[in-house]
């Protein structure tokens, strides 16, 4: 029987700023702007853009903390294969354009 990896919803529990899902159609886009704007204030978080995310690592602690460790064996093979192929279209790329 394999182990449900744990997931941290402290995170979902804790917002409470309303979405345009919970404000309904009427709500102009603009006032829902500044309502996100001002929950993400009080959130700490950045008005305008994102937060950076290491997706990847994150997934690998992930599978780690789930004691999923074919899984994250899997995972890392795929990455690693993933990162040759983009190497080698870029290194193709750059070395049929003129320089």
């Amino acid at each position: 029987m394999t182990r449900m990896p744990h997931v941290n919803i402290t995170l979902l529990e804790t917002k409470s700023c309303a979405t345009s899902r919970d404000l309904g159609a009427s709500v102009p886009h603009s006032g829902l702007s500044a309502r996100r704007g001002t929950c993400k204030r009080k959130q700490k978080l950045p008005v305008f853009g994102t937060l950076k995310q290491d997706w990847e690592e994150e997934q690998k602690e992930v599978l780690a903390s789930a004691e999923e460790f074919d899984l994250l064996e899997q995972y890392k093979v795929a990455l690693s294969v993933r990162d040759r192929q983009l190497k080698r279209e870029r290194e193709r790329a750059s070395g049929s354009s003129p320089a």
